[in-house]
C-alpha cells in the first residue's frame, strides 16, 4: 500500500477545528484498521493535529465491479480541481500521470529538511526506488523481503561463489544448473522445487520492473526480447512440471494395480 501527498491549489490555506487543531485529510478506498491504529498513535504524538478519513467505500459496504474505476475518476477530479485530500492512498492509481501534471507534492525537500535519512527513519534504497523524475511523490507503508536460504556445504562442494549483493536471476539459473551437475547420484534436491513457474515469473518481473515499465512516461515494454525469453522459460517450466506430475500420477496408478 502506498500513499502520496496531494498538492492543493489553495496555497497555504489550512482548515482548523473549533478547538484550533489543524485538520489533515486522508483519502482511502475503504476502511483499514492499520490506518486507524496509525492515526490514533500519530494524533497522540501530535495533539494539535486531527486526521480525518475520507472513505470511498464505508465499512461493510458492498464493493462493485466498477468501483476501482470510479475511485480513480473520483481522485482524478479532486486532484484537478484542487479539492483532493492531503494524503491519498495511491495503490492502483496512475501516480506517474499525476506527477507529470504536477498534482502531487515532491517530498524530497521535507525529507532533507527533517534529515529523515540521516536519522534512519527511512530506507535509502526504498526511497530511491520510489522516485520519479528525480522526485519522491509516494511512499510504501510496508514492505517484505523474499529471502533464499542455501546449503553452504553444497555450495562449497560445487565450488560456487555467490555475490549475493548484486547477482542476477540469470546467474542464479547458472548456479542451480552447476549444483545439479555436482550432486551425488540419487540426491533429489532441486532449486525452487516448490515454486510454481508463474510465481517465479512474477518475482523476476517485479525485480526487473524498471526494464519493462517506464513509470515516468506511463509506458510498458512487454514485447521486448528479454520479456519474451522470460515467458518462454516460464512456459517450458510449466510443461516440464506438468509432465512430471502426469508421470507421478501414472506411476502411482500402476503401483496401486
Amino acid at each position: 500500500m502506498t500513499v502520496a501527498c496531494g498538492s492543493s491549489n489553495e496555497g497555504d490555506k489550512t482548515n482548523k477545528t473549533k478547538e484550533g487543531k489543524t485538520i489533515v485529510t486522508m483519502s482511502l478506498f475503504n476502511p483499514n484498521s492499520w490506518y486507524v491504529s496509525a492515526i490514533k498513535k500519530f494524533e497522540k504524538q501530535n495533539p494539535d493535529i486531527e486526521v480525518r478519513l475520507q472513505l470511498f467505500k464505508q465499512e461493510n459496504e458492498k464493493v462493485e465491479e466498477q468501483d476501482d474505476n470510479r475511485y480513480v475518476q473520483k481522485i482524478n477530479t479532486e486532484l484537478l480541481s484542487g479539492a483532493a485530500a492531503d494524503i491519498i492512498d495511491v495503490a492502483n492509481l496512475p501516480v506517474g500521470k499525476y506527477v507529470n501534471k504536477k498534482l502531487l507534492l515532491n517530498m524530497n525537500d521535507f525529507i532533507k529538511k527533517e534529515k529523515l535519512l540521516e536519522k534512519g527513519d527511512l530506507y535509502p534504497n526504498i526511497v530511491d526506488e520510489m522516485g520519479i523524475n528525480g522526485g519522491l511523490y509516494s511512499m510504501p507503508l510496508s514492505l517484505h523481503l523474499h529471502t533464499f536460504l542455501g546449503d553452504g556445504n553444497i555450495l562449497e562442494k560445487a565450488n560456487v561463489q555467490v555475490d549475493d549483493q548484486k547477482w542476477t536471476w540469470q546467474q542464479f539459473e547458472q548456479v542451480a544448473k552447476q549444483i545439479m551437475k555436482s550432486m551425488d547420484e540419487g540426491d533429489s534436491r532441486y532449486a525452487l522445487a516448490n515454486t510454481p513457474p508463474e510465481e517465479q515469473l512474477l518475482d523476476i518481473v517485479i525485480d526487473q520492473s524498471s526494464e519493462f515499465i517506464d513509470r515516468s512516461n506511463q509506458k510498458a515494454n512487454f514485447d521486448s526480447p528479454s520479456f519474451i525469453t522470460l515467458m518462454s522459460k516460464s512456459r517450458a517450466c510449466m510443461i516440464i512440471k506438468l509432465l512430471l506430475r502426469k508421470r507421478q500420477i501414472t506411476e502411482s496408478s500402476c503401483s496401486v494395480r
